[in-house]
């Protein structure tokens, strides 16, 4: 079998590699592309090199994501001040940029007038400090000065102890403290730009799976399988066909306001044991 001679390289030309910083996230073509300024290949000096002038980068995603027929994962998720790394699919020519990657580090305000945000938004360092880790803190052994986490054991400790149940007796939720307690690098998280966090967690004794919503809405599953959920709005549900609920323990509901019930058919209700109804007026009508 004869095979054709074709250079190591890409595209024919050298096989070039970059670096360099996002500065641009704004694909008018909507396919996920950013604008880079790579080290060596471009000055700082934007007055030279303007943002507008840099080439468009494409992102490779991961074989898990189709990319064709409107099928897969976005493009997008980087942003201006993000480091990444790359190479040029036209060679040397450099015109043809495509991203491998990310870099995460420890981020600092940078003073150039290229190789940064250009609108000075990121990287965002926390009230006194110059610096700040690439990686949500979710991820990290300083997991419990994360927003979720706060926002999370406010909201339980504020509302989710003591709740009266019917007749007599009380419930409450378990403490997030007592039950989320990550060790690095246990804990992959997933946080967008807004503050929605994704978290699987494979500490030993604390596996967990954690959804939440910046306004604070979030679902937690803890190691023992047990569920807490919180819906700091309201919820609406729709049904189109049956539901079925079998509890093999208690059952309490508690409702601040008012319950009302109403069914188009008939309405069954059933008891092995006693049955009891308190209020400061029952009315029974036709």
């Amino acid at each position: 079998m004869i095979y054709d001679t074709i250079p190591n390289s890409v595209e024919g030309s050298s096989f070039q590699w970059f670096h360099g910083v996002v500065e641009d996230v704004n694909d008018p073509e909507e396919m996920g592309r950013v604008r880079v300024r790579c080290i060596g290949y471009h000055t700082n000096d934007v007055s030279l090199l303007p943002v507008s002038s840099l080439p468009w980068a494409t992102p490779i995603l991961p074989i898990t994501s189709a990319s064709t027929s409107r099928v897969g994962n976005s493009a997008t998720g980087i942003l201006p001040g993000s480091w990444v790394i790359g190479f040029f699919r036209d060679g040397i020519s450099a015109q043809d940029p495509i991203i491998l990657g990310t870099i995460p580090s420890i981020s600092t305000k940078r003073t150039e007038v290229g190789f940064k945000d250009p609108s000075g938004v990121y990287p965002i360092t926390p009230a006194g400090t110059t610096s700040v880790k690439d990686i949500p803190l979710e991820a990290t052994s300083s997991y419990n000065q994360s927003p979720s986490f706060t926002s999370k054991t406010n909201f339980i400790n504020a509302n989710g102890k003591g709740i009266p149940t019917a007749i007599s007796g009380t419930w409450s939720a378990f403490n997030i403290a007592d039950k989320v307690k990550p060790t690095y690098p246990k804990n992959k998280v997933f946080r967008s730009e807004s503050g929605h966090v994704l978290e699987f967690d494979d500490t030993s004794g604390y596996e967990r799976i954690t959804e939440f919503h910046k306004s604070g809405t979030f679902r937690e599953i803890v190691s023992d399988g047990s569920e807490t959920v919180v819906i700091v709005g309201s919820r609406y549900t729709i049904i189109a066909g049956n539901e079925n609920i079998k509890i093999k323990g208690n059952c309490n509901i508690t409702i601040d306001g008012n319950l009302k019930v109403k069914t188009t058919g008939n309405m069954d209700f059933e008891a092995t044991g006693n049955i009891k109804l308190k209020g400061a007026r029952i009315d029974l009508n036709d």
